[in-house]
């Protein structure tokens, strides 16, 4: 009988082939805020292309300080080609959540372990989260990795080592203090260690402020102390407000919905199950703060919360263990089992296959187009430059040798050349459906697709064309 192939196996390939095929970013945060500021420090962007946070100075500097180290050593190496460089960041983040992953599964019970791992490794959104290059998931991997280092048998030097992946955490988002002030509780009240451990934990924390400090001063060019800028701007100032403003229950309808309803509802049915098994759990104590304080702030946001996953699903993994031991024979159980575990397998695939922005695939079309041509390129848009997303350029990706001409109409124009390249917002362009002049150069979309247009979706969807002028 064939041996069965490993789940960290298959949690291996799932991960590579999401951090292939999510090229973008889940938020603009993630993009601009890191890879930007670090394109900036190369000198490559102008301040002037900078989101507002840059002249407050008020973001941590080391994320893109570490990313322009990483860009100049791989560029030494000569990998120049920027989404082989990202697409590399992507895949060192999904391994490192994987090895985090199956080192907490050793940790925890074997059967709690099992349970974890299985929706850990495999729960339809994870792979996704987890090869994000955001300062979410850099800060959620040290914390997590701090908090495996005292979760049991901690010597004081792994305390020491605990306390400096705490304050990489904390430099990586600002926000984490606050899960870092729920373990240290759970150091004292649950855990019960010595106060020369603690002392020795916290003392760890001093050279990841240091770091801290030193990357701030190399971004910014001069010496700032960013986590008290975003402090007085965010909160005491209140500009976080101005991007909206929800109630104190909002994560939990919008958990929901993101997690896709089902899926969503059983989690929380899940954890409710297993908080009774798990309320002294590192996870469970470091986490609840980190969501109060984030339910009492008014300005929300989904990602937010993402660093708080692995304590839902300790919760949600106890719950399933519970529920297959003492009800694995009752009927809305079995209902639930054979529903839900199809429909997760069935999202996966839709999110592990796809951009994570959907104008990545035509941005990189563009890419290898200028690589191949010699001289500039020449690309006509209507209304709008593509490059620009959210009111900002977004240069890491644009090539230099390409020129981006904005026209009122694809009308206008009366001097096109061979090979000029033409981007369009619609799918199926009026001015553009004359063959003996226009080409299809790129459509993420395949062209069957065109053939199905039930209830005209087509002319109410986003489905971008880029044309090419024919050569005579």
């Amino acid at each position: 009988m064939a041996k069965s192939i490993p789940y960290w196996t298959i949690a291996l390939i799932l991960f590579t082939i999401t951090a292939w095929f999510s090229e973008g970013y889940h938020h603009p945060d993630e993009h601009y805020q890191i890879l930007e500021f670090a394109n900036l420090h190369l000198g490559r962007t102008l301040e002037t292309n900078m989101p507002w946070e840059w002249a407050k100075a008020m973001r941590p500097g080391l994320q893109p300080i570490i990313t322009v180290a990483y860009i100049r050593a791989v560029e030494y190496a000569g990998l120049t080609e920027p989404y082989v460089q990202v697409f590399l960041l992507r895949l060192i983040s999904g391994l490192l959540s994987l090895w985090l992953i199956a080192q907490w599964i050793k940790q925890l019970t074997p059967e709690l372990g099992d349970y974890y791992g299985k929706m850990a490794w495999f729960l339809w959104c994870i792979p996704y989260l987890s090869v994000r290059y955001s300062s979410e998931n850099w800060s959620a991997l040290c914390f997590g990795a701090g908090a495996l280092l005292v979760y049991s048998n901690a010597t004081t030097r792994r305390f020491l080592w605990s306390g400096l992946c705490m304050g990489l955490a904390f430099q990586f988002r600002y926000q984490m203090a606050f899960a870092v002030g729920g373990l240290f509780l759970w150091l004292i009240l649950v855990k019960k260690a010595e106060w020369k451990n603690i002392l020795v934990w916290i003392a760890g924390t001093i050279p990841a402020f240091v770091i801290g400090a030193i990357a701030d001063g190399i971004l910014y060019q001069e010496w700032v102390f960013s986590p008290w800028n975003y402090l007085k701007i965010n909160i005491i100032e209140d500009a976080a407000s101005g991007f909206g403003v929800f109630p104190f229950w909002w994560y939990f309808p919008e958990f929901l919905m993101k997690m896709f309803h089902p899926i969503g509802l059983a989690i929380l049915v899940l954890a409710y199950f297993g908080f009774q098994k798990t309320k002294n759990n590192l996870w469970v104590w470091a986490m609840a703060p980190f969501v109060l304080v984030h339910c009492l702030i008014g300005h929300k946001e989904m990602r937010f919360l993402f660093p708080a996953l692995p304590a839902m699903l300790v919760m949600a993994a106890a719950g399933w263990q519970y529920l297959d031991q003492n009800h694995r024979t009752n009927r809305w159980y079995t209902i639930g089992r054979r529903v839900l575990i199809p429909l997760n397998l069935l999202l996966l695939p839709a999110v592990v296959f796809r951009p994570a922005l959907e104008a990545m695939p035509y941005f990189k079309f563009i890419h290898t187009t200028c690589t191949a041509q010699s001289g500039n390129t020449v690309l006509y848009v209507e209304q709008r430059d593509p490059f620009v997303l959210v009111n900002i350029p977004i240069t890491f990706y644009k090539p230099r040798d390409l020129n981006i001409v904005i026209v009122d109409s694809f009308s206008q124009p009366t001097n096109l050349q061979a090979g000029d390249l033409l981007f369009s917002e619609k799918m199926n362009h009026p001015l553009l459906s004359d063959t003996t002049r226009f080409e299809t150069a790129y459509c993420y979309f395949p062209s069957w697709i065109q053939h199905f247009d039930f209830g005209g979706w087509q002319s109410r969807s986003r489905i971008w064309k880029v044309y090419r002028v024919k050569g005579n």
